[in-house]
């Protein structure tokens, strides 16, 4: 850039350290921003579900640990599935999280299961 500033009105030279600087630029900012852009969205852990305790302490927390797990599970099926994920409703959720322990114990399965199937 400070070439093409130097040349003044000589354009076989500025025009040349123009594109050259532009050049750059674009590939500073490939290099060094696309990156980071890409690791803004949700990123969750799979790692885990590999600790049994994360599950048990959230089931033990009540509604509020069966709201971290299906947000979790949501992650994970975000990532997963992508566009072709059907999220749920609010409304889903907060029936999910205070229906029986039965009837949650087997929509985290089949949720883990597919989940499974899918990887």
């Amino acid at each position: 850039m400070a070439t093409a500033v130097w040349a003044g009105p000589n354009l076989a030279v500025a025009e040349p350290a123009a594109a050259a600087a532009l050049l750059l630029g674009a590939l500073w900012v490939t290099v060094q921003v696309l990156p980071r852009l890409r690791r803004l969205g949700p990123v969750s852990d799979p790692s885990r579900f590999d600790r049994p305790e994360f599950i048990g302490d959230a089931v033990e927390e009540g509604d509020l640990g069966r709201q971290t797990i299906i947000s979790t599970i949501n992650g994970l099926e975000s990532e997963v599935f992508g566009a072709r994920r059907v999220p749920l409703t609010l409304e889903d959720e907060r029936d999910l999280a205070r229906a029986p322990a039965s009837e949650f114990r087997a929509w985290v399965n089949a949720r883990l299961d597919a989940l499974e199937r899918a990887t």
